[in-house]
């Protein structure tokens, strides 16, 4: 199997006709690529096993010791951001990237740095906002990894866990609690808050990959991070802390702070895997990002301004997909102006959009064209069976 992204290609120019969006689309993502005398190639005149190593070889994934990713809303519009304001779980605003939301893995040095911008979806309660108006600035390092081994939910020490390789996932996933974890035997002093299986991915997981699928346990080679440095600010700050002063009224919140400075205190460690880190197209993350089985991140987090005051256990998650960036070197958004232009350009004239969800998110067919045509919206890595292996 070539892998689901060349299935994905084959969907996209195959098998549906040729749409003007989704070429337009399509010309955005990959951007032109430069042959090898320098000239620009229109990447749909290339072949779909062409096309995809010339998006992974000229995005330059990998470098000496260092991955550079771009993490993605794994199901942008139905709460399935990259970023989530939470009320005990549940999303109250969403919040998707703004340009490349850019992920570097610095394998040598133990580092996951996050650089990026998001902005808000529009909101029945929050309202609509101009594309850039109410951006939110993340600069976050998650450092100091540790591997399944030093987690406590994933130990022998827990009642769950009687076979390390054969855990039993759904009493984990109901209770690898903080209030447990803090509750933990003496001998499991020095374990860590970590795994975090939810949605029943864990289980699934070791169910759906076969016997030469998953590892045993599934998340034997997610990286976990003790250690998380960082903050989000910038103009979306403010509605941000809004959302969560309206959450949790009692709680006494602060309304004027500059910045949040993420806190991870009593709640899982941020944990991150892809089985291909070379090709995330075609990897797995096992449930890592608590969505889906994709390559991807997760963490649970509080702003540190307001732990003498916090009474509540988080009030936001990250939970996203990691894959290439779009554009074949990093790019931040667009440099907003500070007064609002006359008039908007078009879409295609504007800094490349996020596709809708769907499986030919990559390759640029929106929601209703991927679901016109058999895909599933939201797990985009994922086309219809009677595609597979005729690429």
């Amino acid at each position: 199997m070539m892998g689901r992204v060349l299935y994905t290609t084959f969907l996209c120019i195959g098998v549906i006709p040729a749409l003007i969006s989704a070429k337009e689309s399509l010309s955005h993502s990959l951007n032109v690529a430069p042959d090898a005398a320098g000239l620009e190639v229109d990447p749909l005149t290339l072949s779909p096993e062409d096309r995809v190593d010339a998006l992974l070889q000229n995005r330059d994934l990998q470098s000496a010791d260092k991955y550079e990713f771009c993490g993605f809303s794994y199901n942008r519009g139905t709460g399935g951001g990259l970023l989530v304001n939470v009320d005990e779980g549940t999303p109250t605003l969403e919040w998707d990237e703004f340009g490349d939301f850019d992920i570097v893995w610095k394998v040598d040095k133990g580092t996951l740095t996050f650089k990026g911008e998001v902005q808000p979806e529009p909101s029945s309660k929050y309202g609509t906002f101009e594309e850039g108006e109410m951006v939110l600035e993340v600069d976050i390092k998650f450092s100091e990894p540790v591997g399944f081994d030093s987690c406590y939910c994933a130990s022998t020490l827990a009642p769950w866990v009687s076979n390390v390789e054969k855990p039993d996932y759904t009493e984990m996933q109901k209770d690898c609690r903080y209030e447990v974890y803090n509750n933990r035997p003496a001998a499991a002093e020095d374990l860590y808050f970590c795994p975090k299986c939810e949605n029943r991915l864990c289980n699934r997981a070791s169910n759906g990959f076969g016997s030469s699928g998953a590892p045993k346990p599934v998340y034997r080679d997610w990286t976990f991070y003790t250690k998380v440095e960082g903050t989000l600010s910038g103009p979306g700050l403010a509605l941000f802390r809004q959302v969560m002063i309206d959450t949790f009224p009692d709680a006494g919140l602060k309304e004027d702070i500059k910045e949040c400075t993420l806190d991870i205190t009593s709640l899982p460690l941020p944990q991150f895997s892809c089985n291909t880190p070379d090709n995330p197209f075609d990897g797995y993350g096992y449930g890592v990002n608590g969505k889906n089985q994709n390559c991807g991140f997760a963490t649970w987090f509080k702003c540190k301004e307001d732990e003498d005051v916090l009474s509540f256990p988080h009030i936001a998650d990250f939970n996203l997909e990691i894959l290439p960036c779009r554009t074949f070197a990093p790019t931040r958004a667009p440099v907003r102006s500070p007064t609002p232009e006359p008039t908007r350009q078009p879409t295609i004239n504007a800094f490349p959009p996020t596709p809708e969800p769907g499986c030919c998110f990559w390759f640029g067919l929106n929601e209703q064209e991927c679901l016109d045509n058999g895909g599933e919206l939201g797990d985009f890595d994922h086309c219809v069976d009677e595609f597979n292996g005729q690429a």
